[in-house]
């Protein structure tokens, strides 16, 4: 798994994923990621998963883990972009509501400013 970092807006912070989310995929970057932003103030986090090829059911575990390490900061965590295969994989555990998953980037940024917020409604 690679991630790059780069500010949507002022207020917004994305992490660009690439690879596979899977059970031996190395995600501790991913997290350590979260970590420096959460620690830095930056609140609203948007995953991109345009490159991210396969999420098997060990990988959504560890979505489910990345949103309760932003939400217990008080953050909110959302994704954008997911190929065909990683929303069926989230569509299987019915996931698609808990993170706010969004077609494209800018509808995701938009919807981190809209009322009401809707990330702390699975807490």
């Amino acid at each position: 798994m690679r991630i790059g970092t780069r500010k949507e807006s002022s207020a917004v912070a994305v992490l660009d994923l690439e690879g596979s989310l899977t059970l031996t995929a190395d995600v501790t970057c991913v997290s350590n990621m979260l970590d420096e932003l959460l620690q830095l103030g930056v609140r609203r986090i948007l995953l991109s998963m345009a490159t991210v090829s396969t999420v098997d059911r060990a990988g959504v575990g560890r979505l489910l883990e990345f949103r309760e390490q932003t939400v217990s900061a008080g953050g909110c965590l959302k994704m954008a972009g997911l190929n065909g295969r990683v929303l069926a994989a989230l569509d299987q555990f019915q996931l698609t509501k808990v993170f706010g998953v969004y077609e494209s980037e800018e509808s995701a940024v938009a919807s981190f400013f809209e009322q009401p917020h809707n990330c702390l409604l699975y807490t």
